[in-house]
């Protein structure tokens, strides 16, 4: 676990001279809890940045199993002023145990994805069963979206998430098991799919890969006049960013 963090500003060329001007690991003033990280800044003036501030959760080792992952936890979605030393934060929206957050840069509005995880087991902490897609507003967050049930499906979540003049992009996979009469047993097969939200369902899919070796798209972000998403595309031997046309 991180015993240090906090925000630091530099110059590209000389990333080793920056001034940390904000504490993380802690409740910053104007904070409504602890912040552990901040989830995706971006530069949203001249001197400031807006991001989701998070908390880490890090399970105990549970043998046999091992360690689980780190899990992030959403707090809030803050604008920090990056000219003042400290940093000085507004909060915009509160986003409890949000995971991704996404500003559309039109309107201003911001959304961010919450998972809704099953009971924690032995074998799985924090396992998503649900995520949900929300507008965030000054008293919680109105829900625009939630990630289908698959049938048959073993896993699932939301990895990404992209807005833009009002159109809501996500990316989000399911894995099952399938087979082929007198073939070998059954495989687990994940399905990762690139989509346009609207009215509240999936319209189109923009993108969709089906594979065996847990290829997916991760994280969306999208293009300033919004005409085509940046998408993190994760195999197992790297991953890549491609850039994807969504010009209606």
């Amino acid at each position: 676990a991180a015993q240090e963090g906090g925000l630091f500003l530099g110059t590209a060329t000389s990333p080793r001279t920056a001034v940390r001007i904000l504490a993380l690991l802690g409740r910053p003033a104007g904070a409504s809890a602890r912040w552990d990280l901040l989830v995706d800044p971006v530069q949203t003036g001249p001197n400031e940045i807006t991001a989701l501030a998070a908390q880490w959760y890090i399970s105990p080792t549970k043998l046999p199993h091992g360690p689980v992952d780190t899990v992030i936890l959403g707090v809030e979605i803050a604008r920090i002023d990056v000219s003042t030393m400290p940093a000085s934060i507004t909060v915009l929206a509160p986003a409890p145990d949000a995971i991704a957050w996404s500003r559309d840069a039109a309107s201003g509005d911001l959304y961010y994805t919450r998972p809704t995880y099953m009971v924690p087991s032995e074998d799985s902490l924090y396992q998503p069963i649900a995520d949900t897609v929300f507008r965030a507003t000054s008293g919680g967050g109105t829900p625009v979206w939630g990630r289908p049930e698959m049938p048959g499906q073993v896993s699932g979540r939301v990895e990404g998430l992209a807005v833009a003049g009002g159109r809501v992009f996500v990316s989000y996979r399911w894995a099952e098991f399938v087979s082929t009469p007198g073939g070998p047993p059954p495989r687990l097969q994940t399905t990762s799919r690139i989509a346009e939200i609207t009215a509240g369902v999936e319209a189109t899919a923009r993108m969709t890969q089906i594979g065996f070796t847990a290829d997916r798209w991760g994280r969306l972000a999208i293009t300033g006049d919004g005409t085509a998403l940046i998408a993190e595309s994760i195999l197992p031997a790297g991953r890549d960013l491609y850039r994807i046309g969504v010009t209606p």
